[in-house]
């Protein structure tokens, strides 16, 4: 929820900025994962996020890292929090993506708020978090990563993976 979070469940932001902007896609699943503004107002902000999948019949976010359930058995799809990698805090994460990714068939698939390399006008990305990142898509032959953030977007082919960047 850009550029501020929101302070609960129910707060008005998830009508304005989700719900009624979305309205036409009744039948599609979001699967969220949090970044840095929505950490802003410290664990209130996220928790509420999280807290909110309970009160949509849309809106996804079970955790602030996960897998996505019901999947075909040849898709597998993860969350990464990167901003509580960045932190420093969540890196318990990468054992559970790597549980959840490697050695499964068909196509392994991750996302997360900030991309590997900052192509945008957004800054740098942390050592920390790129350097974790590529680590577990090396371990685990992951063939897409998913990031926002850059307020752009962009392909990126980085020969062993391929990032998409869409935070336009």
């Amino acid at each position: 929820i850009y550029p501020h979070s929101v302070q609960s469940a129910h707060d008005a932001q998830f009508q304005a900025k989700f719900e009624q902007p979305y309205s036409l896609f009744k039948d599609i699943d979001f699967w969220m994962i949090l970044g840095n503004h929505d950490w802003k107002k410290l664990r209130t902000g996220a928790q509420a996020q999280i807290d909110y999948t309970l009160h949509s019949d849309r809106w996804r976010l079970p955790h602030t890292h996960y897998a996505i359930p019901f999947l075909p058995p040849w898709l597998h799809i993860y969350g990464v929090d990167t901003s509580l990698l960045e932190a420093v805090v969540g890196v318990g994460q990468v054992h559970a993506a790597q549980a959840a990714l490697c050695n499964q068939p068909g196509w392994r698939v991750l996302f997360g708020h900030y991309p590997t390399r900052s192509t945008g006008a957004e800054g740098h990305v942390s050592w920390f978090v790129r350097d974790t990142l590529e680590y577990l898509i090396r371990q685990c032959h992951i063939h897409v990563y998913f990031a926002g953030h850059d307020h752009h977007q962009a392909h990126l082919d980085r020969g062993f993976y391929q990032e998409i960047i869409e935070g336009a």
